[in-house]
């Protein structure tokens, strides 16, 4: 899996939006998370998603997304950052998340080239959070350049990379503007009919504490999404489904919810330095919950299908904070 490599240049409009961005850039450079369970938890409990930032031709940074395949046995059909297990306990949560990367959106690997202009600068991380399925995932931050400084090349990553998907792991490429994962609607040059349909959100019970459940809904555009075509017939009728959807008008949005949207939130928040206009939890990650369990024992080597954390699981693990 590799990408296709066009050429684009970008004209610089000197907007302030850039120099916010630039300064988002600065701050999740100079991040530095608490100490972390990731490295603690057995490799059956370890995974890692990337937050690929970049800049579009406007300047304005975007963050990749995927649509995971109807074929996978968790998580089918939902939004996700690329990313997934790690395979041995000498591999970094970074290059977890680049390896699974190159797996599922074709971006090339640490031990890879890339096509002029492009590279990829490994930016921070993030608190690591608890899946249900009792797998303690490391949100890892990274930044897509596309412009060379010895050469003056610059290029488009929307035109530029196209990448070329793993139709077994994803039935979707899309990309969604960074900064409005702070926000409560669509960005105001969207033309949506109603950009209040950006944001909904709830709280409800979770790790024996309110917590807010946020969903977001990004509008389609055919300019920032891309599918697979495959060989397998299974895989290629769930993605003509879904792209005969999108053409009659029954899917217009890609939902982004649950961990996904939370890490979203986490890293904007601390890339803007602001909080969003809706309401959240104040702490990042899950580390005190997921220490908690493994005073109690959980998270152990071996791993089974039905292991889900339980409200009574959490109430237990509560009261030992």
């Amino acid at each position: 899996m590799d990408f296709l490599v066009l050429q684009r240049i970008i004209d610089d409009d000197g907007d302030d939006d850039d120099v916010d961005d630039d300064r988002a850039i600065d701050r999740l450079r100079d991040y530095r998370p608490p100490p972390t369970n990731y490295d603690l938890v057995p490799l059956s409990r370890r995974a890692a998603v990337l937050v690929l930032l970049y800049a579009d031709a406007k300047g304005d940074l975007r963050v990749v997304l995927t649509i995971r395949a109807q074929t996978l046995s968790s998580y089918a059909g939902q939004a996700a950052l690329p990313g997934g297990r790690a395979d041995t306990l000498e591999e970094t949560a970074f290059q977890t998340a680049r390896r699974e990367a190159r797996e599922e959106i074709g971006l090339p690997d640490l031990n890879q080239s890339f096509p002029r202009p492009f590279s990829v600068e490994h930016l921070c991380e993030f608190p690591a959070n608890l899946a249900r399925t009792e797998v303690v995932v490391r949100p890892c931050v990274a930044l897509l350049h596309s412009y060379d400084e010895e050469t003056g090349e610059n290029a488009d990553p929307e035109v530029s990379l196209i990448p070329r998907l793993d139709a077994r792991e994803v039935a979707a490429v899309f990309t969604a503007p960074f900064h409005n994962f702070l926000r409560m609607r669509d960005a105001d040059d969207w033309g949506t009919e109603d950009p209040t349909e950006w944001y909904e959100g709830s709280w409800t019970g979770w790790h024996q504490s309110n917590w807010r459940m946020h969903q977001f809904f990004v509008p389609i555009n055919s300019r920032s999404v891309v599918k697979p075509r495959s060989s397998s017939q299974m895989q290629k009728r769930a993605a003509d489904e879904l792209e005969e959807k999108e053409k009659a008008g029954e899917v217009t949005r890609y939902r982004v919810f649950g961990m996904t949207a939370r890490i979203l939130v986490d890293v904007a928040r601390v890339a803007y330095g602001e909080d969003p206009e809706f309401e959240h939890n104040s702490h990042f990650g899950d580390e005190a919950m997921i220490a908690n369990l493994r005073k109690m024992g959980r998270l152990s080597a071996v791993r089974k299908a039905t292991d889900e954390l339980t409200q009574e699981t959490m109430q237990k693990a509560a009261k030992l904070s």
